[in-house]
């Protein structure tokens, strides 16, 4: 599972963009580093990009992704997944009602600019959609957990 991904500190927003064959074991260890990131504590807002992820095997891990979840500690974050075929938006309407109890709030779109509207990001739009446009398509980037020894496990554009 390859992640890229970049924190909009000013604005309070992480955009991410998840690809490939989705891992439960490779997601943990990418939210464990993402939490630790300087920036983190400004977050409100996530974006997260799932055109290019293989959900088929969501549906056997949603015991442990409520789990990975509680690392975030956060229930005042509004994060909505952009998707592209229905798995997807199944995945995470499932996820989204499995964790609603939780007090965490997630949404689905299959437009960025609909993703974009629902988080409430005034004036900065087109800021938005560049970040997101360069995490989908800079695939040479990418830290890939299967190919890397590297513990950062994910690519910060940032930096």
């Amino acid at each position: 599972m390859k992640f890229k991904y970049q924190i909009l500190k000013d604005k309070g927003l992480l955009i991410q963009n998840w690809s490939e064959e989705f891992s439960v074991d490779e997601l943990q260890i990418h939210i464990q580093t993402l939490i630790q990131h300087p920036d983190w504590n400004s977050v409100t807002k996530a974006l997260t990009d799932t055109r290019g992820l293989n959900t088929r095997i969501v549906f056997n891990h949603f015991d442990q992704l409520k789990n990975i979840r509680s690392l975030i500690q956060k229930t005042e974050y509004k994060h909505v997944f952009l998707v592209d075929h229905p798995l997807s938006t199944a995945s995470i309407c499932h996820f989204k009602t499995k964790t609603k109890e939780d007090g965490y709030d997630y949404d689905f779109f299959s437009t960025p600019e609909y993703a974009i509207h629902a988080l409430n990001i005034q004036g900065h739009n087109q800021t938005v959609l560049k970040v997101l446009n360069e995490l989908y398509t800079k695939k040479e980037e990418v830290w890939d957990t299967k190919k890397q020894v590297n513990t950062t496990h994910c690519f910060d554009l940032a930096q």
